[in-house]
């Protein structure tokens, strides 16, 4: 009745247990055109270590190396429909606030040239 914690690969014969919380962390601030392939790479670096070293030294490596495919300055994905949202230009609300801020600024000036 003694049964593993966790079930090992049918492929690799390596239990199945990478940190879930960096998984998490990688599938959250990865970019999404490469997290597939990363997430790959990093499952069968897994499997390679935890042969080789045990347990703790795969877990180690595999967090190490999580950290150091997330991209540098990382902030969450937005959604793909607030991607769209964001452009170059000031939207005509934005530009005509700058306008206005930019014209009070100027006014303000000239009076206190003149004064």
């Amino acid at each position: 009745m003694n049964q593993p914690k966790h079930k090992p690969n049918r492929r690799t014969g390596v239990p199945n247990h990478e940190p879930r919380w960096a998984q998490r962390l990688l599938r959250w601030f990865h970019p999404e055109n490469t997290l597939e392939e990363v997430e790959g790479d990093l499952y069968e670096l897994y499997a390679y270590w935890y042969e080789r070293s045990g347990q703790t030294q795969a877990t180690v490596r595999y967090v190490l190396n999580v950290l150091s495919v997330l991209p540098p300055f990382v902030c969450r994905r937005k959604p793909r429909h607030e991607q769209a949202k964001t452009t170059l230009f000031p939207t005509p609300r934005h530009a005509t606030k700058l306008f206005e801020n930019r014209l009070s600024k100027f006014e303000k000036s000239k009076a206190v040239l003149l004064h």
